[in-house]
């Protein structure tokens, strides 16, 4: 895989996959991730909204989310009949122009229940350009095929026990915010 312009990413970040339980700082961390590497203005955001059963409707909040953040992508007007593997290669077509690092994030990703959507993402996550990383973050672990992925080593893998603080940095965090714990009380934290 080729490097960006900006030589920002490599075939080490192609995609990262975030599965923990509601609550254990997912999005918090995803966001806090790409503040820190400073990509905030460069950065797509999509929730898949609860329940979601239109793979269709995924792609347009996609791609008008990353059409707000950069300027190779171009907007699409909804349309009766517009599909969503015509969108994903527009969308990929749009990409490809990109020479700048930027980031899509989709979060909730437990909450598409559409057949089509897993295919069309999969396309997506197997032809993505050099610039763009994707952080597919989730409750659970949806039916993707990202064995190619991982395979090739391009997938990284965060889950609950990785999100989850050590005793260690359980006592850091105590001590930085001014709280004292015993440290039972702390490993019980």
């Amino acid at each position: 895989m080729a490097r960006c312009s900006s030589g920002c990413l490599g075939p080490q970040q192609v995609a990262s996959f975030w599965s923990a339980p509601a609550g254990s700082g997912k999005t918090v961390l995803v966001r806090s991730w790409v503040e820190a590497a400073g990509l905030g203005d460069r950065l797509g955001w999509v929730s898949v909204q609860r329940g979601e059963r239109d793979a269709e409707r995924l792609w347009p909040a996609v791609i008008d989310a990353l059409a707000g953040a950069l300027d190779v992508v171009q907007r699409v007007e909804p349309a009766a009949g517009l599909r969503g593997e015509a969108l994903v290669e527009q969308l990929l077509d749009d990409l490809a122009a990109l020479e700048q690092p930027a980031v899509l994030a989709v979060d909730d990703l437990h909450e598409l229940a559409s057949a089509d959507a897993p295919a069309w993402l999969e396309a997506f996550l197997a032809r993505l350009p050099p610039c763009l990383q994707v952080v597919l973050a989730t409750r659970e672990d949806p039916r993707l095929g990202l064995h190619r992925l991982r395979l090739a080593g391009e997938l990284t893998e965060l889950r609950t026990p990785d999100l989850r603080f050590s005793l260690e940095e359980t006592k850091e965090l105590l001590i930085a915010a001014g709280i004292a714990l015993s440290d039972g009380g702390g490993a019980a934290l």
